[in-house]
């Protein structure tokens, strides 16, 4: 039994923060990174004038001491409910990820996504598909398998996209891309398809090459805008200098992902391995977007802060 006749201690000794526990934050220059951090995502967010491009991405590194709440910044940063109506957040902890190539390393971000904005997306595809056949596009009724009987029946078309989010009708896959190859690159219909299907985090290691995972990424990046009006935002936390991860890191940032901010999270130490190990990606840290440094900051009045923030 704990004090006050508490069944359960609320927050237990962790070296890693909770969902639960980053709803909280405290420390005045963590809250000043948060709205830096904020900030960069409005300003991206309200520079989007129509088709996302290469020029709408941006990159944020946050530099940290190792235990001094950089992990719980950015799970807070990722359950913000102010975020959830303009950006669509995957975080990946690269010390889970075991072993490190690049079909491992994009399965992580792939997982990194909530259940609630695949189901979110999924359903977006399906109701647009289901627009397409109440506008009698070729092939579109067609998805749904809806004849002459359905009609009889009365079974709308809305029913039968139901039917396919709580997966009673598997849709017809070759119409799907019948209907979508006007509007969308094959990558992108790639994706849609395993969307539909429930099946994108099973994608990894379905693309052969380094230059394939980009075009998915970037093609997810698009769809994300284009169905949801959202961003798209990775955070990869204990970005260090593993030679798969720097190589991988290094093709995301040249790719400039289209409506995407990526957060890389590092500690000082691997900030400075990766000035020694491999200058380039250096070069593209020095110039992120928005750098964030609090090095130095678990001092006793930042603690405190936090202290009091959980007592309240």
């Amino acid at each position: 039994m704990y004090p006050y006749h508490l069944t359960l201690n609320p927050y237990p000794c962790s070296p890693t923060p909770t969902i639960i526990d980053a709803q909280i934050l405290g420390g005045k220059r963590h809250n000043e990174a948060k709205a830096a951090i904020l900030s960069c995502i409005e300003d991206l967010y309200s520079k989007i004038v129509g088709i996302p491009t290469n020029k709408d991405f941006r990159l944020i590194t946050l530099i940290q001491d190792v235990g001094a709440g950089k992990t719980h910044l950015s799970l807070h940063i990722r359950g913000l409910q102010e975020l959830s109506n303009n950006a669509v957040i995957s975080y990946t902890d690269l010390s889970q990820v075991s072993p490190r190539n690049m079909h491992s390393l994009y399965k992580a971000m792939l997982e990194g996504f909530t259940d609630d904005y695949l189901n979110e997306i999924r359903r977006s595809v399906v109701y647009f598909l289901k627009e397409k056949a109440e506008q009698n596009i070729k092939d579109a009724k067609k998805v749904f398998h809806y004849g002459f009987l359905d009609l009889i029946k009365g079974k709308s078309l809305g029913a039968k996209a139901n039917d396919i989010l709580q997966n009673k009708l598997i849709p017809n896959y070759p119409n799907i891309q019948n209907v979508l190859r006007k509007e969308f690159s094959t990558v992108e219909i790639s994706m849609l398809k395993l969307i539909i299907e429930g099946k994108l985090r099973v994608n990894a290691y379905n693309v052969a090459t380094l230059e394939d995972i980009i075009a998915s990424v970037s093609a997810l990046a698009h769809l994300n805008f284009k169905f949801l009006k959202k961003l798209t935002i990775f955070q990869i936390d204990e970005f260090d200098t593993d030679e798969e991860s720097l190589g991988f890191v290094k093709a995301v940032i040249n790719a400039h992902l289209p409506s995407t901010a990526l957060m890389l999270i590092l500690t000082p130490s691997s900030y400075e391995e990766i000035r020694r190990k491999d200058i380039s990606v250096f070069d593209r840290l020095e110039k992120a977007n928005y750098k964030i440094d609090l090095a130095g900051s678990n001092i006793l009045e930042e603690i405190l802060d936090i202290v009091f923030e959980y007592i309240k």
